[in-house]
């Protein structure tokens, strides 16, 4: 075989493998888990006030998750946010990430304040924990340059539940 062809050859291999790897990669953010991070119970003034959030990676190939948003509403009104910024997370490996939370309007520190209340076993007539959704958007660049991001929507129940760690495997 000419010595041309074969370098030809092995050129493609890699850079077949390097995209499969890449895509594989991509596919793998879908089984991200995640749940609130630290000695600190979840609340939704934790949320806004930042902290830290565990990530699993369930998959057999490393993950690059460059961000994990979540957005909080509440009556359909966005009222906090939190964004924690990544890395790569290993093959079945867990990572702490640091985020910051973020109030959209001044008076909805109030309601956090409630919906926290009303998490923690409260009876409180003016807080419905159904009028809460929210999602969560795992965000990777592929080849650092190709977005591709995976988003869950939540009910407030289902955030809390996920926040506590309910089903997560690591």
């Amino acid at each position: 075989m000419n010595r041309h062809k074969l370098v030809a050859a092995a050129a493609s291999a890699v850079i077949a493998g390097s995209l499969a790897y890449a895509a594989a990669g991509a596919a793998a953010l879908e089984g991200v888990q995640f749940k609130w991070g630290g000695s600190d119970s979840f609340g939704y003034v934790s949320l806004v006030n930042g902290g830290y959030v565990d990530v699993c990676n369930t998959s057999p190939i490393p993950v690059r998750l460059d961000s994990l948003s979540i957005d909080v509403s509440y009556r359909g009104e966005g009222f906090g946010s939190f964004e924690a910024r990544g890395g790569i997370v290993g093959p079945g490996a867990e990572a702490s990430l640091y985020g910051e939370g973020r109030l959209r309007d001044a008076r909805v520190g109030i309601l956090a304040t409630y919906m926290d209340s009303e998490a923690g076993g409260a009876d409180l007539a003016r807080f419905d924990s159904g009028d809460v959704s929210a999602s969560a958007t795992a965000s990777t660049l592929v080849f650092g340059v190709l977005p591709h991001s995976v988003t869950r929507e939540y009910s407030g129940d289902e955030l809390s539940e996920v926040m506590d760690g309910d089903g997560y495997g690591c």
